[in-house]
């Protein structure tokens, strides 16, 4: 596929993404909490924020320029679809919150905390059920799976593993997420593979026939 027609899959992807997420965000009450004890002993580590703020970056990149195959960039849109979708209705029907930790005020100079100050003006801590960084991270780690370049590399397979799971912690570190929230995520990716990869294989099965 020309790398303009995948680019413009995914910008599309990103703005849809974007405009649900921010407008559920604006409308929903705080309803729900899925804080565990668990939960309370994750310890709040702001330098996470870096790797938190690799996801769009990385999804850009990945699915326009290493995934060669026109077959695995469609699992990965519609999955990623799919997943929007799903996330979405969770989202209105489970409004959850997470409570914000204060940060103390001998730490305010520091950038990593300045960048989790910035993320939490656009990014309230209301829908986090499931976790959209951990759906989104899992999606993308399993459809590469299918690409040519994590075939040929044990290496490169290993470092997207690294990052996914990464992702996920970092999700708990910054205290965005629950740890439901994070488990829920990974299944919601999981399924919405499946899904898409049957839906992807039809329609291309059916067009190689006509």
């Amino acid at each position: 596929m020309a790398l303009g027609t995948k680019a413009r899959y995914i910008f599309a992807w990103f703005v849809v993404t974007s405009v649900l997420y921010f407008s559920v965000q604006a409308i929903v009450t705080h309803s729900y909490s899925f804080l565990t004890p668990f939960d309370g002993m994750i310890p709040f580590i702001p330098e996470f924020v870096w790797l938190y703020h690799t996801l769009i970056p990385v999804i850009i990149g990945t699915t326009i320029f290493s995934m060669q195959k026109r077959r695995v960039f469609f699992n990965t849109t519609s999955a990623l679809t799919i997943s929007m979708a799903v996330l979405t209705v969770f989202h209105l029907s489970f409004p959850s919150y997470y409570p914000r930790q204060e940060i103390e005020p001998s730490t305010l100079f520091s950038a990593s905390i300045w960048f989790v100050e910035l993320t939490r003006e656009f990014d309230a801590a209301c829908n986090t059920f499931p976790s959209g960084h951990v759906t989104f991270s899992w999606i993308l780690y399993f459809c590469m799976l299918d690409s040519e370049c994590v075939k040929k590399s044990k290496s490169f397979r290993n470092t997207y593993l690294l990052w996914t799971v990464g992702i996920s912690l970092s999700t708990l570190f910054l205290k965005q997420h629950y740890v439901f929230d994070v488990i829920a995520g990974i299944i919601i990716a999981y399924l919405s593979v499946i899904i898409g990869k049957n839906f992807v294989n039809r329609y291309l099965n059916n067009e190689a026939n006509s």
